[in-house]
């Protein structure tokens, strides 16, 4: 016997205009499952998939991409990595973006010359990203690095399955929100 979730026929979401099509059958569920609704916040794709929404990979991509990079982010971004350009170029520096790790590396401790933290001695030379929130203030240019690479990650993260699982078994709350209602 079907659950509630999955007693409804499936939609198949096959491309972005199916998406489209079908976005008011499928606020309705939503709107129809409260708790699930709720966890759309937690994993947009994993949530669809409860109500019985089938995702091609072209679709649940176009999901993906449309929330972690709206518009004004993708301006913001393309006018940050434009002045960061320009600042690498004020310094001599003809590195293309996005910036590898050894280039990273070499930008700050060979050209900007900061002092190397004691747990970055073994990234001297290949300098991971995650890094470079420590050396946040210490110059103007990795001020702007840090920014472009904040920027170019996006602007949400879904949360893997087991995270999602968590929170629709009640593991995890959602106290922090009430309800989501979408529109019909």
């Amino acid at each position: 016997m079907k659950n509630s979730l999955q007693a409804h026929e499936p939609i198949v979401l096959k491309a972005e205009r199916d998406l489209r099509k079908n976005i008011r059958n499928i606020n309705q569920r939503l709107n129809d499952h409260p708790d699930i609704a709720r966890l759309i916040l937690i994993n947009p794709i994993l949530a669809l998939q409860e109500i019985n929404i089938e995702l091609s990979a072209e679709v649940k991509q176009h999901i993906m991409d449309s929330l972690r990079f709206p518009p004004t982010w993708i301006a913001k971004k393309e006018k940050v990595e434009q002045e960061l350009k320009e600042a690498l170029l004020s310094y001599h520096i003809s590195e293309t973006l996005p910036l590898s790790n050894s280039s990273r590396a070499r930008i700050l401790f060979d050209v900007i010359k900061l002092k190397c933290q004691p747990e970055d001695h073994q990234h001297k030379n290949d300098f991971p990203p995650e890094r470079l929130p420590y050396y946040r203030n210490k110059h103007p240019l990795i001020d702007k690095i840090i920014e472009y690479e904040r920027l170019k990650r996006g602007r949400l993260l879904f949360q893997p399955k087991g995270v999602f699982e968590d929170y629709k078994s009640g593991k995890r709350n959602l106290k922090w929100i009430k309800a989501v209602k979408f529109k019909v």
